[in-house]
């Protein structure tokens, strides 16, 4: 695929995504190289060497993007919100980069947790057309043990997918227009979606069917990462605006159980998806969100959104692409090679990890208990295969834990359902 073949939409977003992982301005037409776009939640703020070359799968030539990520880029200053000092990071116990790897996203993958180790299971069976298109998974839920949904996309702006898990087997459920990214169940009869690449995506399960909801048409163009429902008549999806003068804009919709409408997110536009984009949300009450993103923290109290500010606008600090709240006071963010911890008073690096110098590092992260988390990404370290990066809090710090395979593996969405019951998400490599 070449730029001529993505609508101005796809180009102009992929334009961005490579501004922000790069730090710098991408000339035109470079965005005409495909990146998938769940990726961008752990690329925010991180130098990309991209070249564009073609791999030969079951006979026909697909299009594959080789990723080299190094270095860091410099992290803007938030406003507004209570405030609270960065601490200094201390020694990692999280793999961090050292040189640079090549990686090709080609597929999907799905690990079970089955209290004695992860493994991975059967994806769905596509027909030999879609396969080619290299679905990837991006999000997963599973609102009991039998019941669990995957959503994902199509590499080269091809459109999303839906799967489900019975208990028994995934299956492709449904395919949809653009992608998605994220999936959020109040109930096992009441679902939520969202994605969109031009404008955005959401889309409802109810009990039997998947359809597009309407959503608010944006004044330019955008998409949403993330989605949380505390309650079935209120739901958050948080994402980001691209501005036709250059700038970008976080974007938070909210669902009052009727119709979604933009809210006033208390992030002032940037020139930088970094220093704007949110990435994912998490609710512990319909009174308390948190929702992060890039360099970003957010915080709901009920009635609005307000930016919680770190001091010090030369320091550096984490870019969050996932949240998870167990209580209004233990609350887990992750992205690059941080862990951050919120205690009820303030965000902290967590004791034992370190400042997001490299890359790929940590996507997403779910609790079952405050004794009990996990939180998945990739394993930077070292100039070979790149591996499943799994992480296991047990109420004390976080460990390391490989799962069968490992190689290969690049987990994007986690979810648990108890504590011998969790899955992952993400994509799978070429020839790891």
């Amino acid at each position: 695929m070449n730029d001529d073949e993505l609508d101005p939409g796809s180009r102009e977003r992929l334009h961005r995504l490579l501004e922000e992982s790069s730090g710098h301005p991408v000339p035109t037409g470079f965005e005409g190289r495909v990146v998938p776009h769940a990726r961008r939640r752990r690329r925010a703020g991180r130098a990309l060497g991209a070249v564009l070359v073609f791999a030969v799968v079951a006979g026909a030539t697909v299009a594959v993007l080789l990723i080299s990520t190094r270095g860091t880029a410099t992290r803007p200053q938030t406003a507004g919100g209570p405030t609270s000092a960065t601490p200094t990071p201390s020694a990692s116990a999280i793999p961090s980069a050292s040189g640079s790897s090549d990686t090709a996203y080609v597929g999907m993958t799905i690990l079970d947790f089955n209290g004695g180790s992860w493994r991975a299971v059967t994806p769905a069976t596509l027909s030999p057309a879609v396969s080619l298109a290299g679905p990837e998974l991006a999000g997963v839920t599973c609102p009991s043990v039998d019941d669990c949904w995957g959503v994902g996309y199509f590499a080269g702006a091809e459109g999303g997918l839906i799967e489900h898990y019975d208990g028994h087997a995934w299956s492709l459920v449904s395919q949809t227009a653009s992608l998605l990214l994220s999936v959020a169940c109040p109930s096992p009869a009441d679902c939520w979606a969202v994605g969109g690449q031009t404008n955005p995506l959401i889309e409802h399960y109810d009990g039997s069917v998947w359809s597009t909801v309407t959503v608010p048409t944006l004044s330019a163009r955008g998409g949403l990462d993330g989605v949380s429902c505390p309650e079935a008549d209120q739901c958050w999806a948080v994402g980001t605006i691209y501005e036709p003068n250059g700038t970008t804009e976080s974007l938070i919709e909210a669902y009052d159980g009727s119709e979604w409408t933009v809210v006033v997110s208390g992030i002032a536009s940037g020139n930088s998806q970094a220093a704007v984009a949110l990435r994912n949300v998490s609710c512990v009450t319909a009174t308390d969100c948190w929702a992060v993103g890039g360099l970003n923290i957010e915080h709901y109290d009920g009635s609005t959104w307000s930016a919680y500010v770190t001091a010090g606008a030369g320091e550096s600090r984490p870019s969050l692409s996932g949240v998870t709240c167990v209580g209004a006071s233990d609350c887990w963010a992750v992205g690059g090679t941080a862990v951050m911890h919120y205690d009820g008073i303030g965000w902290s690096l967590a004791s034992g990890t370190s400042a997001p110098d490299s890359a790929p590092g940590l996507n997403a992260v779910t609790c079952v208990t405050s004794a009990d988390c996990w939180a998945v990404g990739q394993d930077g370290s070292g100039a070979g295969p790149q591996a499943a990066l799994i992480l296991h809090w047990q109420g004390s710090d976080w460990t390391s834990v490989v799962p069968t395979p490992s190689a290969g593996i690049d987990p994007v969405g986690v979810t648990c359902v108890g504590p011998n019951d969790c899955w992952t998400v993400g994509a799978a490599l070429l020839n790891p």
